[in-house]
């Protein structure tokens, strides 16, 4: 089953160019939209906002456009996204503009989602496991097996999975974003037009009203969106081998000495695969893994 996919972009065409080029060999018969935020006051962005439409544009002349006049931000960008697409489909695919997929990412994603879509645990699916940065999976997941050699590492553990970390590259499903998207709203009322200005006591002591604990999650709307998705007993699944190159050297939450620590060092696994563990062993050792990222 093919699913609609939502691009989302700001203002690094040069990187959405790299993504949209590894994406549109593996569209076929689904529909692609860009929400493009809006250019933010006293910045040069105005340029660089229109080169990101024209890009996906080049890429997909047919497809739908929404572009904002002014900046949303991450958040509020990402909401209307949602909003727009769960009106339309029971689950959708959403990439980022600084993540480059693998030739089957879709295809192996797609299956994934297939495969989960009876199940009202599991709430998002994603082929981008992280294990190089958070390691503390092996203590919840001792179906995993650890190895110092990134590349044997990724091989021996290709048919297995992980919670998902970073929301990035993954499907979604309507079931569980129609449940937290009513906590979601008291978060979002919280925010101010630039989301970098956020409270962030204020949330925590909102998230903490909920039973997360306030050392664990932090203000982002992906680490809140986690944190209420395991309150309402959802999971999170990645793959656990990494399946796309994140190329965020800069943005909103990188620099160029943290993409060199964290990114740059680290290959892609490059071998679909369609067969993987799952019993109710492993569903229930990611379930805690999820509550333990977030809930007190």
């Amino acid at each position: 089953m093919s699913r609609p996919i939502i691009v989302y972009a700001y203002n690094r065409p040069d990187y959405l160019d790299k993504v949209l080029q590894a994406l549109k060999p593996q569209v076929k018969d689904t529909e692609v939209f860009l929400f493009q935020d809006g250019p933010r006051i006293l910045t040069d962005d105005k340029p660089k906002v229109k080169n990101s439409v024209d890009v996906f544009s080049k890429h997909f002349p047919q497809s739908k456009v929404f572009a904002s006049e002014c900046n949303l931000g991450v958040a509020f960008n990402q909401k209307r996204a949602r909003e727009f697409i769960f009106d339309r489909a029971d689950s959708a695919i959403f990439l980022e503009d600084d993540i480059v997929l693998n030739d089957y990412y879709l295809e192996q994603l797609n299956l994934l989602m297939d495969k989960f879509e009876d199940d009202k645990d599991v709430s998002m699916v994603s082929c981008f496991g992280e294990i190089h940065r958070h390691t503390d999976v092996f203590k919840y997941c001792d179906y995993l097996t650890r190895y110092d050699d990134w590349d044997k590492q990724q091989e021996r553990n290709n048919n297995k999975f992980m919670q998902m970390e970073h929301i990035w590259g993954y499907g979604f499903f309507k079931r569980a974003y129609d449940v937290v998207a009513p906590f979601m709203e008291g978060y979002y009322a919280m925010l101010p037009d630039d989301y970098r200005g956020r409270p962030h006591q204020q949330i925590l002591e909102y998230c903490s009203q909920y039973d997360m604990d306030p050392s664990k999650v932090v203000t982002s709307q992906d680490s809140v969106m986690s944190g209420f998705l395991a309150l309402n007993n959802f999971i999170k699944i990645s793959t656990f081998t990494m399946n796309a190159q994140y190329i965020g050297e800069w943005g909103e939450h990188s620099n160029a000495d943290h993409y060199e620590q964290n990114w740059k060092n680290y290959k892609p696994y490059n071998k679909m695969v369609k067969d993987f563990l799952w019993d109710d062993s492993v569903k229930e050792k990611i379930r805690t893994l999820c509550k333990a990222k977030f809930l007190k």
